[in-house]
């Protein structure tokens, strides 16, 4: 798969997850959302002998950790264009 092909399936469950219920309150809920889906691509993982196969319950679960990662920043974090994070590491100035 390619990265464009994967960031648009992000987008896609991100939008339909913003749709679908309220933004993240706190940096707890969002972490326990985060925590369920690793949970449930872990389950997959372990269950899923075919799941490096795009169309599989692995690689579902995989779209929603990133797009709840990402509603994590867009819920929760503020930027104001003064810090960049990168391999880890804040970087201020970017």
């Amino acid at each position: 798969m390619m990265t464009e092909q994967a960031l648009a399936l992000v987008r896609a469950e991100l939008d339909r997850a913003k749709h679908n219920h309220q933004d993240f309150n706190s940096g707890h809920e969002g972490w326990a959302v985060i925590r369920e889906e690793l949970d449930e691509l872990w389950s997959e993982v372990k269950t899923d002998k075919q799941y490096l196969s795009y169309g599989g319950p692995a690689s579902y679960e995989a779209v929603q950790v990133a797009a709840m990662a990402l509603r994590f920043l867009v819920d929760l974090c503020d930027y104001d264009g003064t810090v960049a994070y990168t391999n880890g590491r804040r970087r201020v100035g970017a």
